[in-house]
């Protein structure tokens, strides 16, 4: 309803800026992106620098998936002002864009302006895991838990880039965390298995392999070890 009365408004008056940033926000809201992005683009021939209307422009880009696009609106308005949210869409649009070191760039920059940020962290650290640089993943990980110290996810991902990196040691006992927290998925059954196999600690690693292998009967590296 709130859309049809603002389109009656732009027809009635295309210059008003209010009238398409809001038309764009409702476009944005009920997933009509396209429709979203004519409305930036006609707002920004009108202010073009606007920095509020170029991150409009951008987001409506990103959900559309359309990231190179995004990358250069939220370039525009990062230029203006280099904040948390700007740099992390940045680097989520260049990670869409198998853009791996500037992503990491901008997930740094990121980083540096919210380091208690979840979601870059994990992101960053999987790229690192990915370019098989694991011990700037370790690092990251490590600050992470140093904030939130039972995130499940993120031990698992900081145990499992030390089982990459050859530390099968602090691996282990980052699984044995993520037990302990409750963790009973494949994944750690089979991980912490191998950790115990790489301590020679078999007993404990048969446990563990035993359990990972009535998951995935089909698995031969799990059947072999």
């Amino acid at each position: 309803e709130s859309l049809s009365l603002l389109e009656q408004l732009v027809q009635i008056d295309s210059s008003d800026i209010r009238y398409l940033s809001e038309a764009a926000a409702c476009c944005s809201e009920l997933g009509e992106y396209r429709k979203a992005r004519q409305y930036c683009i006609m707002s920004l021939n009108i202010q073009p620098g606007n920095p509020y209307l170029l991150l409009q422009a951008a987001d409506a880009y990103y959900r559309e998936k359309n990231y190179h696009e995004a990358s250069q609106y939220y370039l525009r308005a990062y230029g203006n002002d280099p904040d948390f949210y700007l740099a992390r869409q940045l680097a989520r649009s260049y990670e869409n864009l198998g853009l791996a070191d500037t992503a990491v760039f901008y997930y740094r920059a990121a980083l540096e302006m919210n380091p208690a940020d979840y979601s870059s962290t994990y992101r960053l650290a999987n790229i690192y895991k990915g370019k098989e640089e694991y011990m700037p993943g370790i690092l990251l990980t490590d600050s992470y838990l140093e904030i939130d110290s039972n995130n499940i996810e993120m031990l698992k991902l900081n145990a499992f880039l030390c089982f990459l990196d050859e530390d099968f040691q602090k691996a282990q006992k980052g699984f044995e965390r993520c037990l302990a927290l409750g963790d009973t998925s494949e994944f750690l059954n089979k991980y912490l298995g191998y950790s115990y196999f790489k301590t020679d600690a078999y007993g404990e690693a048969k446990t563990f392999l035993e359990k990972a292998w009535l998951e995935d009967t089909l698995n031969a590296d799990l059947c072999y070890i």
